[in-house]
């Protein structure tokens, strides 16, 4: 999916948006498109803090939709090294609940992310939550996707209305690390 929420999902709990609840009951998006979603590339234009990502930048994903699945290779730039994460996404139902399986080396990790919003061709929105039953507060992570850098103004006023309107999310906490990745591409 993102190449925002790859490295997010390579841990538990790290340093960033903390909640003093459990995780929302969220509802992806109506009508997602699997094979809209899942083929071509993915930049992350922005996130929620993290320190899994932190100083990490040109995070960016290539789908291959395969049917009922997508093959996913993400790469990042950190302290000038390219990293490289491979890995499969599908659906978890008929809506925008995905399912990661991701591998780094020998490190292979599953999780689950809900795709809030998308036009497909030039944003998306996710969201996953991570409950800690001893502190009994929640993780959020949330992933603002586009399939080139920068964004416009007008699609950036899209995802803050979006985010606005929710009951859940807080389009103020977003990090916004574009850089110029043509390079990469």
């Amino acid at each position: 999916m993102f190449a925002l929420l790859i490295l997010s999902l390579l841990s538990t709990a790290f340093a960033g948006v903390i909640v003093d609840s459990k995780c929302p009951d969220v509802k992806s998006m109506d009508n997602f498109s699997f094979s809209k979603y899942g083929e071509s590339q993915w930049f992350e234009a922005a996130r929620y803090p993290n320190d899994n990502e932190k100083g990490s930048k040109c995070i960016r994903s290539i789908y291959s939709f395969k049917g009922d699945f997508a093959e996913v290779k993400t790469f990042l730039i950190r302290d000038g090294k390219e990293y490289e994460l491979d890995g499969t996404i599908k659906q978890a139902d008929n809506g925008g609940k995905l399912i990661s399986n991701l591998h780094y080396g020998e490190m292979k990790i599953e999780n689950s992310v809900y795709l809030l919003d998308s036009d497909y061709e030039n944003y998306s929105i996710a969201y996953s939550c991570k409950y800690d039953e001893e502190k009994k507060s929640r993780q959020d992570f949330v992933w603002v996707a586009s399939r080139s850098l920068p964004m416009s103004s007008d699609i950036k006023a899209k995802v803050e209305n979006f985010m606005k309107a929710s009951s859940f999310l807080d389009y103020d906490k977003l990090i916004w690390p574009e850089s110029d990745c043509s390079v990469l591409l």
